[in-house]
């Protein structure tokens, strides 16, 4: 079983940013991304006894798992195939329901016990923004807010990313990673807003993940526009298995951007996000 050590670890991004051709110029700093309204609270404290990571995906079409699975994800089409992603670290017994943010109706999605294990359920929901509500016995651990559209996956192409990430080492290593806000006089990681992908230029933007191996990452960054990685930075030292939480350095002009991470030589995520 994976400690559960919670490790935040800081390291630098030295951020050395070339405006070329205007494609990325001085931007006016805005206020904090607010968070979305929940409708419940969860209890944050059970939530990280039981688990390390909950979050939705999508599995593409001939997709395999866990390789191929979008973590992650907030938006979907109506006919994707749209996954409940957990890792649970002490045997627990879940229970699902479906919140529709408009219509304030809840559905049972049922209950089972869960061992320690990275674990996936498929799931379905009608276009319209939902909570996914998951319960440790009768207590609320994560709320995950989604929207459905109406379109088809053909009519939702997916970002091109420049670089593909090897997605068996990813897995080799993590069971998930990726950016989130930690809003002002926020304690990690209890108010971590995860699954963010668009930022302010004086956000506390948090690179997280969970180690499943000990690794040692290098984090690059890459500014999509100039088409140059301008920010280069490592943990001092490896990874134990467990969580992990690190920051970004804020004050990044406005444009869009991928943070890359490697394992050795190896690209294992590319995760896109804005800055506005």
């Amino acid at each position: 079983m994976a400690d559960s050590r919670i490790l935040y670890i800081p390291f630098l991004l030295l951020v050395l940013v070339t405006t070329v051709g205007g494609c990325i110029g001085t931007a006016t700093t805005h206020g904090p991304t607010p968070s979305p309204t929940l409708s419940e609270q969860p209890d944050m404290v059970t939530f990280h006894e039981y688990f390390s990571d909950i979050s939705l995906g999508r599995l593409p079409p001939g997709g395999e798992m866990p390789f191929d699975l979008q973590r992650n994800v907030s938006v979907f089409a109506s006919d994707d195939n749209m996954q409940l992603c957990f890792t649970v670290i002490k045997e627990v017994q879940i229970n699902v329901k479906n919140y529709n943010v408009a219509t304030k109706q809840e559905w049972d999605l049922g209950s089972r016990l869960i061992k320690p294990v990275g674990f996936a359920q498929r799931f379905t929901a009608s276009p319209g923004k939902w909570e996914m509500r998951i319960y440790a016995g009768d207590v609320l651990v994560a709320v995950l807010p989604f929207e459905v559209s109406s379109q088809t996956s053909a009519a939702t192409p997916e970002p091109t990313l420049s670089e593909q990430p090897d997605e068996a080492i990813f897995s080799k290593y993590f069971s998930d990673m990726g950016l989130g806000l930690l809003p002002k006089g926020g304690q990690m990681p209890f108010d971590l807003q995860k699954n963010v992908t668009v930022f302010s230029p004086d956000d506390n933007i948090q690179l997280y993940g969970t180690v499943i191996r000990e690794v040692q990452i290098t984090v690059k960054c890459y500014g999509v526009p100039i088409k140059r990685e301008f920010g280069i930075g490592s943990p001092p030292s490896p990874i134990e298995p467990g969580d992990f939480g690190s920051g970004v350095p804020s004050g990044l002009p406005a444009g869009d951007y991928e943070l890359r991470v490697h394992v050795g030589d190896v690209l294992v995520a590319v995760l896109p996000f804005e800055i506005r």
